[in-house]
């Protein structure tokens, strides 16, 4: 999510694209993405208020 924003940071959290509890993969590594925090909590947020279709 930096990259598309042409922003360089570290990669603090590892995300799953689809939720577990979507039916999301928990371990399978096309379900994961590497995330800075800001970018993860901006995600898990939208996904909470359902702004993300799970």
């Amino acid at each position: 999510m930096c990259e598309r924003e042409d922003i360089i940071t570290n990669a603090t959290v590892v995300d799953h694209i689809l939720a577990i509890s979507a039916g999301g993969c928990k371990l399978c590594e096309d379900n994961l993405q590497s995330l800075c925090s800001y970018h993860h909590n901006q995600k898990s947020g939208k996904e909470a208020h359902g702004f993300i279709q799970k």
